[in-house]
């Protein structure tokens, strides 16, 4: 911000260039965006310039270039640059009302608003928008392109373009109305046959399954969608409601699906007190006795495994230290040795500590501290004074931290 007010933000704002009118608004708008930005690293920051200087400035050359503005791509930016100044709480309430008033016409323009409501609702967690930007959020969001203008040349020369461009729209403004606590059944319901498969992902991730209709719904998405990430989101969503229906029919029909993936979403959410949990439970050691044959595709029986563990299954500890500790995959193996602290397997513990792979030794040396096993300290020491070869970076690490503080000098 510093450099703009010295070059004069409002010439690089009247620049006859679009394209450095848009960098001047976005620049703008980012000087102001989460500051201070180095919390993470624990620097306080000190910033060259004080924010609150400048903000009146910014919202006025902002604002008055807006709406001297004929290019969209410009005002797209400036949209979202007003969103990333500076609110009081009065203000709030104002600036919505701006980029509310931009949710018609060009395509881009209406692309720069609903990012800019989409700031704004992050800014304002949970804060719902007025009734008529709600309303004219879902109507986007539900496909409707009255509001808009496309330009038809551009569509004729990149109809691909074009379509993505609405597409990511679409995407936007569900994410928004999600933020803004303003997502709505019907609305989401509409989105789950839109012709993007990403704003179908969204809408069964964001409709719970709060009733028959909704959970029918995503039931519907579950079986009938062609692409496996969309059928995931409507699985997870699903989940809740199995838990308290008891009813895990959804689920087990997952289990024969096509894609991995949405099978092992269904082996992680699926709940512990289904009526169908003797089969869930048959149909998870079946998986994992094939973990043997399965060669690189161990994906699926090292998940059930897991599902397992979880449901304190009495097979689960002799599984895992005959199959999954012995598997040719090192990954397998470390699954296992990480599995052995709350199998409370002490035995297989120590044999994947020696393992020639070291994530592996790194997982089992781990599992061995939180048992708090006596016999830890020798294999950590071992591990410790590995040649380079053998040794690596997690290896070490769990060694280190696998001596306990009370450990003689002599034994260190």
């Amino acid at each position: 911000m510093t450099e703009l007010a010295e070059r004069s933000p409002k010439l690089m704002l009247e620049n006859d260039d679009p394209s450095v009118r848009s960098a001047a608004a976005e620049a703008i708008g980012l000087s102001f965006d989460d500051l201070p930005r180095d919390e993470i690293y624990g620097v306080p920051v000190t910033p060259p310039w004080s924010p609150a200087a400048f903000t009146q400035q910014a919202r006025f050359l902002l604002e008055t270039r807006l709406r001297a503005e004929k290019n969209a791509m410009v005002s797209a930016s400036i949209l979202r640059a007003i969103a990333r100044l500076p609110l009081t709480v009065n203000d709030v309430a104002f600036v919505e009302a701006v980029l509310s008033a931009n949710l018609t016409g060009d395509v881009v323009r209406v692309a720069g608003a609903v990012g800019g409501l989409e700031i704004l609702a992050r800014r304002a967690p949970k804060r719902p928008f007025a009734l008529d930007t709600s309303r004219r959020l879902r109507d986007i969001a539900e496909g409707s392109v009255m509001q808009l203008r496309i330009d038809r040349t551009s569509i004729e020369a990149a109809r691909s373009t074009a379509a993505e461009t609405t597409a990511s729209l679409r995407r936007l403004t569900l994410v928004t109305l999600h933020e803004s606590n303003t997502d709505d059944d019907n609305t989401l319901i509409a989105a789950m046959d839109d012709p993007d498969w990403q704003v179908r992902r969204l809408a069964a991730m964001y409709l719970p399954a709060r009733d028959d209709r909704t959970a029918g719904e995503l039931e519907r998405r579950l079986v009938d969608d062609p692409v496996f990430q969309v059928r995931a989101a409507a699985l997870r969503s699903l989940a809740p409601r199995m838990r308290v229906t008891l009813s895990c029919g959804s689920l087990m029909n997952a289990l024969d699906d096509t894609s991995p993936a949405v099978v092992m979403t269904a082996i992680d959410v699926a709940p512990d007190n289904c009526s169908e949990k003797d089969l869930l439970l048959a149909w998870l050691r079946e998986r994992v006795s094939s973990l043997p044959g399965a060669g690189t595709a161990w994906h699926v029986p090292a998940r059930a495994l897991v599902a397992l563990v979880r449901f304190k299954d009495p097979f689960a500890r002799s599984l895992n230290a005959k199959l999954a500790a012995t598997h040719a995959a090192w990954e397998v193996r470390q699954l296992a040795a990480s599995l052995t602290d709350v199998l409370k397997d002490e035995p297989t513990s120590l044999m994947l500590a020696e393992d020639r792979q070291p994530n592996v030794r790194a997982a089992a040396l781990s599992a061995l501290t939180r048992l708090d096993s006596a016999r830890r300290v020798p294999l950590a020491l071992a591990d410790l004074s590995m040649d380079g070869s053998r040794a690596n970076g997690p290896s070490l690490l769990a060694a280190a931290a696998a001596l306990p503080d009370t450990a003689p000098v002599e034994d260190v």
